[in-house]
């Protein structure tokens, strides 16, 4: 998956590298950056480890938590904007 785009993986293969435990980084067109990457939060954090490294990574950019229980939430500038519960 080196050079390929996100949206051009294998669906399969797509859906067993965004289960790994770890953030998944992607650029706005798709590159794909890392798959199971683990971020370093603040001591302290809450909400769990999706929602700190969710919440962390959004300082640079917006990111989505998608728990295992199917809860979504879109993180701007390390707040919650949008969640679909």
């Amino acid at each position: 998956v080196h050079e390929d785009k996100f949206q051009k993986v294998d669906r399969k293969l797509r859906s067993e590298l965004m289960s790994l435990d770890g953030a998944c980084i992607l650029d706005c067109a798709g590159n794909i950056y890392s798959f199971g990457a683990i971020i370093q939060n603040d001591s302290g954090s809450s909400g769990g480890g999706r929602g700190a490294a969710a919440r962390k990574l959004s300082a640079y950019g917006m990111a989505v938590k998608i728990s295992t229980d199917g809860y979504i939430e879109l993180y701007i500038n390390q707040v919650v904007e949008y969640a679909i519960k």
